[in-house]
């Protein structure tokens, strides 16, 4: 009986810990297409399978150098309730961007590393809109 009961909870934590890993669907949806995200660059996110989404970020000003492309998956942090995603030109020591979705457009804040790897916090947030279609 014991161990029925902790299989049950075991499974049921499981369950709870998984459903975090996933961003909500209507999340997701409000996020796709092309996004305007300053310093010369866009966001253009694509569905991919059913809770996540691919991303390729370009850049026109790239002041370090490196990719004017840089392609990857979505990671949905749940304590941010926002997804992580690459939305500046690659820099000496790294950076990450989360988006999600506010009325108006998209909640853009870019966090900053160190040259240890620790977060330098929030470096630059903007409410990103979507790309103008061109003729």
């Amino acid at each position: 009986m014991r161990s029925a009961l902790a299989v049950a909870l075991l499974s049921l934590s499981v369950t709870a810990a998984e459903a975090d890993r996933y961003a909500p669907y209507a999340t997701r949806e409000a996020v796709i297409g092309c996004w305007d995200v300053g310093a010369g660059a866009t966001l253009t996110l694509a569905r991919f399978g059913k809770h996540s989404a691919n991303v390729t970020a370009r850049f026109t000003r790239r002041p370090k150098g490196g990719p004017s492309t840089m392609k990857a998956r979505t990671v949905w942090n749940a304590a941010a309730e926002a997804f992580e995603v690459p939305c500046r030109p690659r820099s000496q020591h790294g950076s990450t961007c989360l988006i999600q979705p506010v009325a108006g457009g998209l909640q853009v804040r870019v966090i900053a590393f160190d040259h240890q790897g620790q977060s330098k916090g929030v470096v630059e947030s903007l409410v990103a809109t979507r790309c103008r279609a061109t003729p």
